[in-house]
């Protein structure tokens, strides 16, 4: 079991355009495939383990191209800084395909981390 989840949304809810569009929601498949190839359990800190810290980092990227995102922030903070900065880090260094055309020149996308306790686990 991993110490943590992540999941990645262009718009909240049935506004989101990519909802019924094969080709856009593929798109957005491949890149939680990526991210879920991060490792966010060797980026959790051992200090936050010991203490019994968990949270969520909400990351906001921007993607205008293949290869990085052309912008990479923390929207949210999980409440453990190191852990924000190691996780936004590996995020924003992934090398991401093209998105389709039909995403414009560029779009935002969302990248949700729940920073589950490895020590802790899952809360009952």
């Amino acid at each position: 079991q991993r110490g943590a989840r992540s999941e990645a949304s262009r718009g909240p809810g049935p506004s989101d355009p990519s909802r019924g569009d094969p080709e856009q929601e593929n798109y957005l498949r491949s890149i939680q495939s990526l991210v879920d190839g991060v490792d966010l359990n060797g980026l959790y800190p051992d200090w936050a383990k010991a203490r019994g810290k968990g949270g969520l980092v909400i990351l906001e990227l921007s993607i205008t191209g293949a290869g990085p995102p052309s912008s990479c922030a923390i929207q949210r903070a999980s409440g453990i800084a190191e852990f924000d900065r190691r996780v936004r880090d590996a995020v924003c260094s992934l090398s991401l395909p093209a998105p389709p055309r039909s995403f414009g020149r560029s779009f935002p996308l969302s990248l949700r981390f729940d920073a589950i306790n490895p020590a802790v686990g899952v809360p009952r």
